[in-house]
């Protein structure tokens, strides 16, 4: 689980049935094995979306990891 404030690395890998299904964008502007710092964190019965600090958009939680 990932919570605000929380450092998560970037995993990689996306498709567009994740992005629809978790109402994210595409996360082409980050960089695989990037850690990044997690703004906010909103959790849907179906996907868990976060916010990163200095990153436009919202992303799907699957694509990182806590470090």
């Amino acid at each position: 689980m990932i919570f605000k404030g929380d450092t998560v690395q970037f995993l990689g890998g996306c498709n567009e049935e994740q992005l629809e299904w978790a109402q994210t964008v595409a996360p082409t502007a980050l960089v695989v094995d990037q850690t990044y710092v997690a703004e906010a964190v909103e959790v849907k019965p179906w996907a868990t979306r976060i916010k990163l600090v200095g990153v436009d958009g919202v992303f799907n939680s699957v694509h990182f990891r806590v470090v």
